[in-house]
């Protein structure tokens, strides 16, 4: 479970719509096979977890609130 549409399948990592046996072995077998595209994803999902670090969401909303004084 997460963030709906925080991850998009297969950039930042997969979405499965239930975790059924046979899903998970084909995701394990596909990343088995895939070795470049799963670091891919990992330095994918550090970036998007970048936007997420508490410095960078005080900072956006710093921005929030100081768009909304100008005002």
């Amino acid at each position: 479970t997460g963030v709906d549409g925080a991850i998009t399948d297969g950039r930042e990592g997969f979405l499965l719509d239930s975790a059924t046996a046979d899903e998970l072995e084909v995701r394990f077998d596909h990343v088995d096979f895939c070795r470049t595209k799963l670091a891919s994803m990992g330095n994918n999902a550090k970036a998007l977890a970048e936007d997420y670090r508490w410095e960078n969401i005080i900072q956006k909303l710093e921005d929030v609130y100081n768009q909304a004084c100008k005002k």
